[in-house]
């Protein structure tokens, strides 16, 4: 793995772990998808930058469940 590619995921993982959502979206492209295993959200998809912020909003929500 290249270190700009390094550098990339740090940032991600960085932004991720800090729950800051405008960082995390740059660093995805428009078809990103994410299908996380985590039993209170497992089986959704999260698609691009709106998929992302109702992920991050779904782990603030006090049910777990999806906030549209």
């Amino acid at each position: 793995m290249s270190q700009h590619n390094l550098e990339i995921a740090k940032r991600g993982i960085d932004a991720f772990n800090a729950t800051d959502v405008d960082a995390f979206t740059a660093l995805t492209t428009p078809d990103f998808e994410w299908s996380p295993s985590m039993v209170a959200i497992e089986g959704q998809l999260f698609r691009g930058s709106d998929g992302i912020r109702a992920y991050f909003a779904s782990l603030r929500a006090p049910n777990g469940k999806r906030i549209t």
